[in-house]
């Protein structure tokens, strides 16, 4: 039987509690390290800009891994020694928790309004283009084609018929573009106006979320979090001037479940209990190519586990916290949440980037290995530019590709794609058999 003090706890001159001290402690140092070198190597890898780092905001991420730190050490510090300054105690507690909160907030809330453009612009270009879909009386691409037999009417009347060149040539420009510009605003307004059912919700959709572009900036998410950051400093200082146990001096080195805790636990529980499930539904819905989806869903699984953890060890199971403390939780969030949002991304750069060399040392015998790459084994384009022409031809695989694309946040790379088709189309259309030549 090991011995323990009046309060329960195990009296500190015995072996077991010395034994547990270097056990947990040793745990804490390697930690240390684990964090410290995972997070510099995100850091230098983020620059990268193919590493598939640079689409996570990397100051967000590096707030949640601060903020992380703080909670593994209230934990393990708390777990290994039975006392140890309550006020560092305090500080620690509520920096950690309502930085990491309102970091994963802000990441998710970033991710969902970037997924959400993105994916909206794929779901309207393959529900159809709405430039192409039919108008009452005549088809906007008929409107796209008479507006630009007018357009070239006017430009050639002004520009080349004219032998005299009354109009100065910076006017001409001026009233070719401003006219140019009117057209296609009259052929969008047009057709925008015939949409209805889906595409319009889709496009009510595209609006709220790029009017809520400006607010999920990396600026204005990092002054977000900085909010929280000094609402935890403030909750800090109340604490600690009105409460004695968490003054400097006398400084108290037995920290108990008091009223002190109770300001952020309620803050956290806000995040929790209110806007996190949110976060969690929206990314639910969403994907991705780089798995920033499943890391924020772990992300909020774990906060909920943490605080539910916490409260129950130390109120409910009061006897096991005596000699296990609760606050143990504290550093498994830290350490599930460093390692879905930095190590495991961090590990598939570093996968990502050694593939990207084999393929580029493995395309071709020749010396230059970039060109082996991109143009095909032995100079041959053929393969791949065929694959990619394929693609685009076949309608069923150019979804998915446009899908895929979006996935990876490259929406207007088919957009432009499909601009240019359709811009293809109308110039074939509206010229028709004329002689342009």
């Amino acid at each position: 039987m090991i011995p323990v003090d009046d309060t329960g706890r195990w009296l500190s001159s015995t072996p077991e509690y010395k034994i547990r001290v270097g056990i947990v402690m040793s745990v804490y140092i390697i930690y240390l390290f684990y964090i410290t070198i995972t997070a510099i190597m995100f850091v230098n890898k983020a620059k990268d800009k193919h590493s598939g780092l640079a689409q996570r905001n990397t100051k967000l991420v590096m707030l949640q891994v601060i903020s992380g730190c703080l909670m593994g050490t209230v934990g393990m510090i708390s777990t290994a020694f039975q006392k140890w300054p309550a006020f560092l105690r305090l500080w620690f507690t509520n920096i950690g928790y309502i930085v990491m909160f309102a970091a994963v907030i802000a990441r998710g809330f970033q991710y969902i309004v970037v997924s959400n453009l993105h994916n909206i612009t794929s779901d309207i270009a393959n529900s159809k283009n709405p430039r192409l879909m039919s108008m009452q009386g005549q088809t906007s691409l008929d409107f796209a084609r008479k507006s630009s037999r007018l357009q070239r009417s006017e430009s050639q009347s002004s520009a080349f018929s004219n032998t005299d060149y009354d109009t100065p040539t910076d006017t001409i420009g001026k009233v070719e573009k401003n006219t140019f510009s009117d057209l296609v605003r009259q052929a969008r307004d047009s057709s925008l106006h015939a949409i209805s059912g889906p595409e319009r919700r889709l496009h009510k959709r595209l609006q709220k979320y790029a009017k809520l572009q400006r607010l999920a900036s990396s600026k204005s998410m990092f002054i977000f979090v900085m909010c929280n950051f000094l609402i935890a400093i403030v909750i800090s200082l109340v604490v600690n001037i009105l409460n004695d146990q968490f003054r400097l001096s006398p400084m108290s080195m037995l920290c108990r479940l008091v009223w002190g805790f109770i300001p952020v636990m309620v803050f956290g529980g806000i995040y929790v209990i209110f806007v996190m499930p949110i976060i969690f539904v929206k990314c639910w819905k969403l994907k991705d190519a780089y798995g920033i989806r499943n890391d924020l869903l772990i992300c909020i699984i774990m906060g909920v586990f943490c605080i539910i953890m916490n409260t129950v060890w130390d109120v409910v199971l009061q006897e096991i916290a005596l000699i296990w403390s609760g606050w143990f939780f504290s550093w498994v969030t830290g350490v599930v949440i460093h390692t879905v949002s930095v190590t495991m991304p961090l590990l598939a750069a570093i996968r990502h980037s050694r593939d990207v060399t084999d393929r580029m040392h493995s395309a071709s015998g020749i010396e230059t290995s970039m060109v082996a790459a991109i143009a095909g084994a032995n100079g041959n384009d053929v393969g791949k530019r065929s694959e990619y022409n394929a693609i685009l031809a076949d309608p069923h695989e150019y979804r998915y590709f446009r899908d895929f694309a979006a996935s990876c946040f490259c929406s207007e790379m088919t957009a432009f794609i499909d601009e240019y088709q359709m811009l293809k189309e109308i110039t074939v259309l509206s010229l028709g058999s004329e002689d342009i030549w």
